[in-house]
């Protein structure tokens, strides 16, 4: 792609819904909708560094990595790059999905090798929080406990994704998660946020702890800013069902109930 078409097809896209994943494309770098996250330390790229890839509690090779609620697909790019032989993202939001779409196509294109790994899903897996303005990725209006219905995974990534979703959703789908994977690491901050799930780590440590041993969590790291990123924190979990090194192929589609 020319650096015009690149830049072309960003802004198109930017302008369904704004980018909150800065990535590189071929020289371009997307937008992000605050222009302080561009280099914070708790968003994009420092967000994997600080608060998941510590976290990340065994070698990649031969583990499965899902993000639910992938967003335009950077932490899919990075888990790649880190060794992991499967990698699926699920976003349920429109334009957020034609972004990862867009990112993806342009990594695999470029370097089939490495990023060959990674696909994606455009599902929902529950309804928008109260006063939620975006479709969230989680959708759970099933009854029945099918387990199969989630895409089986070493490690499960929800990455500030809870807090969009509502109480009930969001408890349903904790519960079937810890039937289809090993671990999972949450990132979410603690504040205010009214749009339904969990958020605050007492919040999300409670909604846990019934089928979820807590590993291992990371506060935010002593660094030389106020921004709001301070109050940001990740936990690992590790399921109470799914025995050690449960490896089973990742379906890039959710099985519909």
């Amino acid at each position: 792609m020319t650096k015009q078409s690149v830049s072309n097809t960003v802004t198109s896209l930017g302008d369904l819904r704004y980018w909150y994943q800065r990535i590189e494309v071929d020289g371009e770098v997307t937008p992000v909708f605050n222009k302080g996250m561009a280099e914070s330390p708790f968003y994009n790229q420092g967000k994997w560094e600080h608060f998941i890839k510590p976290l990340i509690p065994f070698a990649p090779e031969g583990r499965s990595f899902v993000e639910c609620g992938c967003n335009a697909g950077l932490f899919l790019l990075l888990a790649a790059e880190m060794g992991f032989s499967q990698v699926l993202g699920l976003e349920g939001d429109d334009a957020w999905y034609k972004q990862a779409c867009f990112i993806l196509n342009h990594y695999q294109a470029r370097e089939p090798e490495l990023y060959r790994s990674v696909s994606l899903a455009h599902t929902r897996i529950g309804k928008a929080g109260e006063g939620a303005s975006k479709s969230c990725t989680i959708e759970s209006s099933c009854l029945r406990k099918e387990w199969s219905s989630l895409p089986s995974a070493d490690l499960t990534l929800l990455a500030n994704v809870l807090y969009w979703i509502d109480r009930e959703s969001a408890a349903r789908y904790i519960t079937e998660l810890a039937h289809a994977s090993e671990y999972c690491i949450v990132v979410s901050v603690n504040g205010s946020y009214p749009l339904g799930g969990p958020c605050s780590r007492e919040e999300i440590c409670h909604a846990f702890k019934k089928d979820w041993e807590e590993v291992q969590g990371i506060s935010p790291p002593p660094l030389n800013t106020g921004e709001r990123g301070r109050d940001m924190f990740s936990i690992l979990f590790r399921s109470r069902f799914v025995s050690s090194h449960y490896i089973k192929k990742v379906s890039a589609q959710r099985t519909e109930l």
